[in-house]
């Protein structure tokens, strides 16, 4: 949409009305379209942990031909693949490892979450037996998910410490240019004992972190990072030093350690557990 479009109806009230209308109207476009030609089946090879469906095929969802040669050249982990999107639920890769990683290390219950731009099968996750705080720098893009999600940003919140039992921040670190701050403030809001549950996109094994100290252009972030919003494509060992340079002991996981047979995700992908030590006893 034309810039100037989009300031008239940011006047007029109306630009995030219709957004929400055109992604209601693609999603259920796409449902019935699916319905018709990726039916669940009850002896699928495919299965969701979210919707509890099984399919013989999903559905595929590749990078912009733009984006793909960056991706490429780093053998990112960006969620990308032949079986990405669930027919029946519209769930990705990520999503699908985020709520089985939930579902098997931390069986939340009573907890105070802290949910950074909540997608919607995570947030439903985490909010079916828990008090969910939602953040996003545009809150108004997840009104339809989380109703009260509100103004924050990851490095200035607007919370006391030790306000939070978890933190769940999926796919967003790689958008902010100070993450150490980001990833401080996160350790500041977490409850002595709490954990944050994060996920970043990933150089292959053995590609180093692709990181300019100066903030690029969005054409100059497509070339660099696959994305016009990123900033950096960590490594894991580069992930795993900003976590604990930021205070928390890291705990990486792959996907084969926790999520139950044939639920669909990326092949080999990590998940990064940043673990608060907890207050020492006197």
């Amino acid at each position: 949409m034309p810039t100037g479009w989009r300031k008239r109806l940011h006047q007029f009230g109306l630009y995030y009305p219709l957004l929400h209308t055109r992604q209601v109207l693609k999603q259920r476009w796409l449902l019935m379209q699916y319905r018709l030609t990726r039916p669940p089946h009850s002896q699928g090879t495919y299965a969701c942990n979210i919707c509890r469906r099984r399919y013989t095929r999903m559905v595929p969802w590749w990078p912009p031909a733009t984006y793909a040669p960056a991706l490429n050249q780093h053998q990112v982990m960006a969620g990308y693949g032949p079986q990405a999107i669930c027919p029946g639920c519209l769930s990705t890769y990520r999503q699908r490892l985020m709520v089985a990683a939930i579902q098997h290390y931390l069986q939340p219950t009573n907890l105070h979450i802290l949910h950074f731009a909540p997608e919607a099968p995570v947030y439903k996750a985490l909010a079916r037996h828990n008090t969910v705080t939602a953040v996003d720098i545009e809150p108004q893009l997840y009104k339809p998910v989380a109703p009260q999600c509100q103004y924050a940003k990851a490095t200035q919140l607007p919370f006391a410490s030790h306000s939070f039992d978890m933190v769940v921040a999926n796919h967003i670190l790689e958008h902010i240019k100070n993450d150490h701050l980001a990833l401080s403030e996160m350790y500041r809001v977490l409850k002595p004992g709490g954990i944050a549950v994060l996920q970043v996109p990933l150089t292959g094994p053995g590609f180093p972190h692709v990181e300019q100290p100066e903030l690029p252009t969005p054409a100059q972030a497509i070339a660099l990072y696959g994305q016009p919003d990123h900033v950096r494509i960590y490594s894991l060992q580069s992930w795993q030093q900003r976590v604990a340079l930021a205070g928390f002991t890291p705990k990486m996981v792959a996907a084969d350690q926790f999520v139950p047979a044939q639920v669909c995700v990326q092949a080999a992908e990590d998940l990064l557990l940043a673990l608060k030590p907890a207050m020492p006893q006197t």
